[in-house]
C-alpha cells in the first residue's frame, strides 16, 4: 500500500509541476508580455534620448520605422498576385 501512496504522491507532484510549466509557457508566448516588453524597450530608448539631450527625441526614436516597414513589406510581396500593384494601402490590378 505504501508504494501506491508514494506513487500517487509523485504523480501529483509531477502534475503540479506540469501546470506551473504550462502557465510559464503561456506567459512567455503571450501578447501581453510582448506588449509590455515593447513599451518598456521604447521607454528606455526614449529616456536615453532625453538624457543625451538629442533634438526632438520623440521623432528621433521612430526614424527607423520606415526602413523596418519597407523590409517587412518586401518579405510579403508574395501575398499579392503578380498582376497586382500596390500603392500604399490601395491594391489595384495592372
Amino acid at each position: 500500500m505504501a508504494d501506491s501512496e508514494g506513487l500517487a504522491r509523485r504523480v501529483g507532484v509531477i502534475e503540479e509541476r506540469n501546470r506551473r510549466v504550462e502557465v510559464d509557457k503561456a506567459w512567455e508566448t503571450s501578447l501581453a508580455r510582448r506588449g509590455v516588453l515593447a513599451i518598456l524597450t521604447y521607454a528606455i530608448v526614449l529616456s536615453f534620448f532625453i538624457m543625451a539631450e538629442l533634438a526632438d527625441p520623440f521623432i528621433s526614436s521612430t526614424w527607423s520605422l520606415p526602413a523596418i516597414k519597407r523590409a517587412w513589406i518586401g518579405k510579403r510581396r508574395y501575398a499579392y498576385p503578380p498582376n497586382m500593384v500596390t500603392f500604399g494601402n490601395i491594391v489595384t490590378k495592372s
